[in-house]
């Protein structure tokens, strides 16, 4: 997606105190993957995008996808 902001999702990602290790098993993708697009080298899918949404408000976090970008 444009315009999508990954220090955003590293600062939630922290924010609900869980590591890159933690954040790609949740999102069930490889921890290489996983930091490669946090640190956008490569881009989220919006599934993905999708996914974290779910992962961060299972984590008491009241996000949208609006909110990552």
């Amino acid at each position: 997606m444009q315009n999508l902001n990954t220090n955003k999702i590293k600062g939630y990602r922290v924010m609900i105190g869980l590591t890159q290790t933690e954040m790609a098993k949740e999102l069930n993708m490889g921890l290489r993957t996983y930091i490669t697009k946090e640190q956008d080298n490569s881009k989220f899918t919006l599934s993905e995008l999708n996914d974290i949404v779910d992962v961060l408000v299972k984590h008491k976090l009241n996000v949208k996808i609006e909110n990552l970008l």
